[in-house]
């Protein structure tokens, strides 16, 4: 009995470790332009990681494009875009400190409205019974 304690206490501890001590997590970014022009030249800079997306454009009102892979999970990540009137835009995204739950972190999902852009975390359901992901706010918010 005790020796089945200790190796469940042992392996739990190991995957808190796991998650929290920076090892390699499956999460991804998902790309999506929620605005009525076109956008271009989007770039996530995370940790070493530089990813490109909508090359030559995104479509208004459509998806961009996803990434996805075991990776640790980064303190912050960069974005870069162009809109379509030219300008290039920047913002440095707080991700590591803001997820709600690194348990259950599965992605990034990058919605840009012309020079807006807005962060949501995706949390696998905890419920067995549930597939899929709830969503929560990442950036903005008040606190950064």
């Amino acid at each position: 009995m005790h020796r089945t304690l200790a190796v469940l206490l042992v392996g739990t501890l190991s995957a808190c470790t796991t998650v929290l001590g920076g090892s390699n997590v499956e999460h991804g970014f998902y790309v999506d332009n929620k605005g009525t022009e076109p956008i271009r030249a989007v770039v996530i800079s995370y940790g070493e990681l530089r990813l490109p997306f909508c090359d030559p454009h995104c479509l208004p009102k459509r998806g961009g494009g996803g990434w996805n892979a075991p990776m640790p999970i980064q303190e912050e990540m960069q974005v870069t875009w162009q809109t379509a009137d030219g300008q290039q835009h920047q913002v440095r995204v707080l991700v590591r400190s803001k997820i709600k739950d690194l348990h259950r972190f599965s992605s990034l999902d990058l919605h840009f409205n012309g020079s807006q852009l807005t962060v949501v975390q995706g949390l696998r359901y905890t419920n067995p019974g549930l597939v899929g992901l709830e969503f929560f706010p990442l950036f903005p918010n008040n606190s950064q």
